[in-house]
This record gives C-alpha cells, structure tokens and sequence, in this order.
C-alpha cells in the first residue's frame, strides 16, 4: 500500500511541474486551447 502512495504521489509532482512555466521578462506567451487563442501570458510565474 505504501509504494502504491508514493508511485501516485510522484505522478501528481510530476504533471503539476509540468505546468509551471516561468517567461521571461522580455517576452509574452501566447496561450492557446484546443489550438485556438485563449489569451497572452505576461512575464513571471504562471
């Protein structure tokens, strides 16, 4: 059971840190869904 906790919980860090993007200051990021426009992403963490 507890290596069935732990595989689950690596799993979950790993897609949440695939989220993360940081942009750089001198840039913008367009961010699309579902390959459509959503909105610009100005610098810093998102």
């Amino acid at each position: 059971m507890s290596t069935l906790f732990v595989v689950v919980a690596i799993f979950v860090v790993m897609i949440f840190a695939m989220g993360i993007r940081i942009i750089r200051p001198t840039h913008r990021a367009l961010i699309e869904r579902f390959g459509k426009y959503n909105r610009f992403a100005e610098p810093g963490f998102h």
